[in-house]
């Protein structure tokens, strides 16, 4: 397996992984806005691709099973989006996207719900949101 680090920033870490043919690029942010970064992130897909002229269900997030916490793959992306973050506890958001599969290994899904369990597992949680005043 080949790691490299494309930014080390304690608060959006972002590797580029090589292992057996297949490609990943993940990143991870420490945020008190993890929720909301997810939240927004898995709203927009749903309006420019969700109905009207721009139909598109394989760019429409679906829902994970088998993680905790907020989880959506978007198959036509190869993406996985992910938070262990609520909207009043900051947290991590996570994405994975694999931009290399291997014939006759795992699917894409697969592999991102596996490196995504370890990346909320051990990546630094976002301090809590600020209330508002």
């Amino acid at each position: 397996m080949h790691v490299r680090i494309a930014d080390a920033d304690p608060s959006n870490i972002e590797c580029l992984i090589d292992a057996r043919g297949i490609e990943l690029d993940t990143v991870a942010q420490a945020t008190s806005q993890a929720w909301t970064e997810f939240d927004t992130a898995t709203v927009h897909q749903v309006q420019a691709f969700g109905s009207g002229a721009v139909h598109v269900p394989s760019q429409l997030p679906h829902p994970v099973p088998g993680l905790s916490g907020n989880v959506a793959w978007i198959p036509a992306k190869n993406e996985l989006l992910a938070t262990n973050g609520t909207q009043s506890r900051g947290g991590t958001y996570v994405t994975v996207t694999v931009t290399r599969r291997s014939p006759g290994g795992p699917s894409s899904l697969a592999v991102a719900r596996a490196v995504t369990r370890a990346l909320l597992a051990s990546a630094p949680r976002g301090p809590n949101p600020v209330p508002p005043t």
